[in-house]
């Protein structure tokens, strides 16, 4: 029953949350479009973040560089994002 009331006084603005206004605006104003998740390279981007979820971002920019340079030429191999660039895809 707690989580019930904890779930139905939950806000944006909770001090505990400190989402940031980047944060609130995206939760507040959502793309309408979704992303094209289906491009090799953004496709590829994403299946690396998933699975290396508990690896460092070190590991995910070093597995892109190996990917870019051994599969040069090989369709969306130019397009695989930065760790950066997938995250905020990602949020998007």
């Amino acid at each position: 029953m707690e989580f019930v009331h904890l779930l139905r006084n939950a806000s944006l603005e909770d001090p505990i949350a400190k989402l940031g206004e980047d944060v609130l605006a995206r939760l507040r104003n959502p793309h309408q479009e979704p992303g094209d998740i289906e491009r090799p390279g953004v496709h590829q981007s994403i299946s690396m973040y998933l699975a290396l979820e508990h690896s460092s971002q070190h590991a995910y920019d070093r597995i892109r560089r190996a990917i870019t340079r051994n599969f040069a030429g090989a369709e969306g191999a130019n397009e695989v994002l930065s760790f950066k660039a997938v995250e905020k895809f990602i949020a998007k």
